[in-house]
């Protein structure tokens, strides 16, 4: 629970190098902390099809300017990328150590961005709600571009992984699956998010404490 307002959360966010798909060996090359995250942003020369208002370079300049570049430059900070390794250790474990297909290994990194995306935006988030100046030693986002890019960013932060997720191509079943743990792992967070910024352990009640702080945790585990 929250008791302070300085920046309390080292967890990673993404390493901003490329990869090439072509040159996967195996899932030995993916190890969490290699991944690239500048290939899973939307192309700026996709961007008329995708929101369907067609080519136009003033529109990709606005968007360039109020939200890709933000999200690029936030996403440089190197970070330890923890929910990407447990995506990928995850996918071993079921996997049983066979051979990994090449379209099996882009899924695998287009989930574990997947992850680290969702995270990302919480953590732009949360440093408004917590009124945090500094992010992995740099200044936060909402202080760098202001309040308002900032928190459009890490709103869309939450709303891009869906069209990641669609462009797996997986089967219209194992899609609803994710779509469907995705909508409830964002519910859970922000009623745990609700419960961090709606209490502080130093003015709860003692015997309050435990239950508060174990609901929040839990809700906001992903």
């Amino acid at each position: 629970m929250k008791t302070h307002t300085y920046d309390r959360m080292k967890a990673p966010v993404i390493r901003p190098e490329a990869y090439s798909p072509e040159g996967i060996e195996g899932l030995e090359s993916f190890q969490g902390a290699d991944a690239g995250f500048r290939d899973f942003l939307p192309e700026e020369n996709r961007l008329g099809n995708l929101l369907g208002i067609g080519d136009d370079p003033v529109v990709e300049e606005i968007l360039r300017g109020a939200l890709l570049n933000p999200i690029r430059e936030m996403t440089f900070n190197r970070g330890k990328r923890v929910r990407a390794h447990l995506v990928h250790l995850g996918y071993r474990i079921v996997d049983e150590g066979a051979t990994p297909s090449v379209t099996a290994i882009r899924q695998c990194r287009s989930c574990a961005e997947v992850v680290e995306l969702i995270h990302a935006g919480s953590l732009v988030v949360d440093d408004i709600e917590d009124g945090s100046h500094i992010r992995r030693g740099r200044p936060a986002l909402h202080v760098r571009f202001g309040l308002p890019i900032a928190l459009n960013a890490g709103n869309w932060l939450y709303f891009w992984p869906f069209q990641m997720l669609k462009e797996l191509q997986l089967p219209s079943d194992q899609l609803l699956f994710l779509y469907e743990y995705y909508q409830q792992t964002l519910l859970r967070a922000h009623f745990g998010q609700a419960l961090d910024l709606g209490a502080r352990v130093d003015t709860l009640p003692q015997d309050r404490v435990r239950n508060a702080c174990v609901a929040s945790m839990k809700l906001k585990t992903g």
